[in-house]
């Protein structure tokens, strides 16, 4: 090997170390925000946590988990993130409404993990460019989705299926005429038959 060639075998391996240091550093600087800004991934109040958040900033390292009892509004308010990127969990009783109130440009919402009494009023407000959204457990609370004209049907489907089957009283689904014109008569019913009216 010539001098040259050893010169040059040399700067190589100088700028991957660089890298190397320097993807540890961006690593350890993403951790120590995430770890204390999601309390480990643990449950938490996350009242206006990411307000105006957009993509650029917008990258958490644990799932979402708003804590029992908690009043966790307008999570996402006015953000233009277009993916959650983690899973939500609703605890029993807390009160989460427009928790995605005014988010214009969110497109997919890779799972909610709901207890039936979470109060999820108004949940997606103005969410116009919704499509992707996936409910497990159950929807006690009715909410409005009519401005998300782009929900898919497997997206309305995972809402249907996920109704609470109540046994009084009066509740309302509010769909919109645009997404009511993707389900089938029996699939409407899954939901009347559960005890809601469809709107």
């Amino acid at each position: 090997m010539n001098i040259v060639e050893e010169i040059a075998g040399k700067a190589i391996t100088i700028a991957d170390n660089q890298q190397r240091v320097y993807d540890a550093g961006k690593k350890a600087e993403y951790d120590a925000f995430w770890d204390v800004y999601q309390s480990n991934g643990q449950p938490r109040n996350y009242s206006t946590r990411f307000t105006q958040w957009s993509d650029a900033i917008y990258k958490p390292k644990y799932p979402i988990i708003v804590y029992e009892n908690g009043s966790c509004q307008s999570c996402f308010n006015n953000a233009t993130i277009t993916d959650t990127l983690v899973d939500i969990t609703f605890n029993k009783n807390c009160d989460v409404q427009y928790f995605f109130a005014n988010c214009t440009k969110l497109v997919t919402v890779r799972k909610i993990i709901c207890d039936k009494t979470a109060n999820v009023r108004s949940l997606f407000g103005n969410c116009k460019a919704l499509k992707n959204v996936t409910f497990e457990g159950e929807i006690g609370y009715g909410f409005n989705v009519t401005a998300s004209t782009l929900l898919t049907h497997d997206s309305l489907m995972s809402i249907i299926n996920a109704l609470e089957t109540k046994t009084s009283g009066t509740h309302t689904m509010t769909f919109g005429a645009a997404n009511l014109a993707k389900l089938t008569d029996a699939e409407k019913l899954i939901a009347t038959e559960k005890g809601w009216t469809l709107a």
